[in-house]
C-alpha cells in the first residue's frame, strides 16, 4: 500500500526535527490539519519545535490544544508544558503547577518518584528565589 501524501509529510517533518530543521518542521506541520496531527502523535515535536525557534506563545498554545484531544497521554502533554515553562519561560512557578498535574495522572512507579523529586526541586527552587528577592 502506498502512504498518504499526509504521512510522508510527517516523516519528513520528523526527519527534518531530527536534523534540528526547526523552521522546516514548522512549515511541514502547519500544513496538515490539526486531527491528523494528532492522530500521528507528532503534536509535542510541533510544538517543541516552536519553542526552540522562540515562539513560546504558538508552542504552549499547540500544547495547551493536545490536552483536549483524547488521543494523546495527559502525562505526555503536563510534562510537556512542564518542561516549557521551566526552560524557555524560566517559570518554575508555572512548571511546578504543570508538573502536579502531572502527579495526579501518572502510572508507573519510577516516573512518579521522578515527578516528586522535580516538584520538590522546584518548591526549594522557589523558596530560594524569594529569600534573594528580600
Amino acid at each position: 500500500t502506498s502512504m498518504s501524501s499526509t504521512e510522508l509529510q510527517t516523516f519528513r517533518g520528523i526527519k527534518a526535527y531530527t536534523e534540528n530543521n526547526f523552521e522546516t518542521v514548522i512549515q511541514i506541520f502547519s500544513d496538515i490539519p490539526k486531527y491528523q496531527m494528532y492522530n500521528m502523535g507528532i503534536g509535542l515535536l510541533f510544538s517543541e519545535s516552536y519553542a526552540q525557534k522562540g515562539d513560546l506563545g504558538s508552542s504552549l498554545k499547540i500544547a495547551n490544544e493536545l490536552l483536549s484531544t483524547q488521543n494523546i497521554d495527559p502525562l505526555e502533554v503536563h510534562l510537556h508544558l512542564a518542561h516549557l515553562l521551566e526552560m524557555y519561560k524560566n517559570s518554575a512557578p508555572e512548571a511546578l503547577e504543570s508538573y502536579q498535574k502531572a502527579l495526579k495522572v501518572v502510572k508507573d512507579a519510577d516516573e512518579k518518584v521522578w515527578i516528586e523529586k522535580k516538584i520538590e526541586y522546584l518548591k526549594n527552587l522557589n523558596k530560594k528565589v524569594g529569600a534573594n528577592n528580600l
